[in-house]
């Protein structure tokens, strides 16, 4: 799925949707960041994706932009990852805590130095 083919969500929507949507949204506006676990292969990420796509963007509109990235532990960057543009850092690095933080934008990229 891509970004220009979502739709709208409806009013006659499922209310229970509408109340995770509100949750969802309110912790975005608390976060700094949001990190996608791509633990397993399957349909489940572009599904985490989507959502997240439409969430994050109420929220660019409201007041901020969320940085977002993908934690791949599968060992294959999800397609869903190009269709978004959504960095996409492989957790079987050895420095993919540092690598995630620098793509959230909440780390420089520049290696501290041993002291």
């Amino acid at each position: 799925m891509r970004p220009a083919s979502l739709l709208q969500a409806s009013s006659d929507s499922d209310p229970l949707d509408r109340k995770q949507q509100k949750v969802r949204q309110d912790e975005f506006q608390l976060s700094d960041g949001l990190v996608l676990l791509h633990g397993q292969p399957g349909s489940w990420i572009e599904k985490a994706v989507a959502i997240s796509y439409l969430d994050r963007r109420l929220l660019r509109q409201r007041s901020r932009d969320l940085p977002w990235a993908i934690l791949d532990g599968v060992g294959q960057r999800p397609p869903v990852a190009d269709d978004y543009e959504i960095p996409c850092v492989a957790a079987d690095s050895n420095e993919w805590q540092r690598e995630l933080l620098t793509v959230l934008g909440l780390a420089s990229s520049v290696p501290e130095s041993a002291s």
